[in-house]
């Protein structure tokens, strides 16, 4: 998990890119400079602008590379950033090619240094460790003990803002992003969140499409057979979108299509309920169960 005063480097210094870091840099999140090679020497909301990565790398060394660049030119920054080795990258690119996204996988699943969230993702934030990477709204996010894992950036700004709300908060959101070959699955974050001790209560949202709900399931099973004798299991609660999309049918982005009827959000809720996941039929009701879960385990 990313700390508290972790060093963030940002790669592409656009507007978009400026107006999200500068509400970043205000929450708290320590960014330490940029890259842009036709702006090096400038600066970069009061930071220096370095020509190239490998630059900012012997000078910087971050923890986490912010990469805000076009979607044509992303696969090659997200592989540049893996190949020197960076901790955390996140990339938010919407629309990076298929064939780009298998070849990120490709450099990705070869090492073990690097972990990459995205693209095509509103980010990651640590309300708790002032640390915002991405686009994420900050009014509705709060320091709190529930660990919120979603492939759908709306979808997860409406559960911070429930679980805010209610005075639950959040340890982590991850938004993992929609395209069909994510940096880090669903079932990857589970894992992370289940070794937190910040997250009390785990929230995971599915989809149509896929099998990543699926590898949610096994992750969690094999979770709770670990578990010593007695010892508290984390509760995790579960929401499926799509119930009613048509076969064929991409909803709302490009990995959320069902083909054949293990795919469908009916199946991949008995899935979770078969995994002991505490599914909640509409979104609205996400933010009371997790409550209720929370009072249960002692976290609220």
């Amino acid at each position: 998990m990313v700390k508290e005063g972790a060093k963030v480097l940002i790669m592409g210094t656009g507007k978009a890119s400026q107006f999200h870091n500068s509400i970043a840099q205000k929450f708290g999140t320590n960014i330490l400079g940029a890259t842009s090679p036709n702006k090096s020497g400038q600066t970069f909301l009061g930071k220096p602008v370095f020509p190239s990565l490998r630059e900012a790398q012997s000078e910087l060394k971050p923890d986490v590379v912010s990469v805000f660049v076009p979607a044509k030119l992303a696969a090659d920054a997200v592989i540049e950033c893996i190949e020197a080795e960076v901790p955390l990258i996140v990339a938010y690119a919407e629309g990076v090619p298929t064939q780009d996204q298998l070849r990120i996988q490709s450099v990705l699943r070869s090492q073990g240094k690097s972990r990459l969230i995205g693209a095509n993702c509103p980010g990651m934030i640590i309300p708790h460790a002032k640390v915002k990477l991405g686009i994420q709204p900050l009014a509705v996010h709060s320091p709190g003990c529930v660990g919120l894992a979603s492939r759908s950036g709306t979808i997860s700004y409406e559960l911070a803002a429930q679980t805010t709300a209610l005075g639950l908060g959040q340890s982590i959101v991850f938004g993992l992003g929609g395209d069909p070959f994510p940096g880090t699955r669903t079932h990857e974050a589970l894992s992370l969140m289940l070794a937190d001790p910040h997250s009390k209560v785990i929230c995971v949202i599915g989809e149509v499409g896929g099998q990543m709900e699926e590898e949610v399931a096994e992750v969690y099973k094999k979770y709770l057979a670990s578990l010593a004798s007695g010892e508290q299991a984390k509760p995790v609660v579960g929401f499926v979108a799509g119930l009613n999309t048509e076969r064929g049918l991409m909803y709302g982005h490009a990995g959320a299509v069902w083909w054949d009827e293990t795919e469908t959000a009916r199946s991949k809720k008995q899935c979770w309920a078969d995994a002991g996941i505490r599914v909640v039929e509409t979104l609205g009701e996400v933010g009371g169960v997790l409550m209720e879960e929370a009072k249960r385990v002692g976290a609220a």
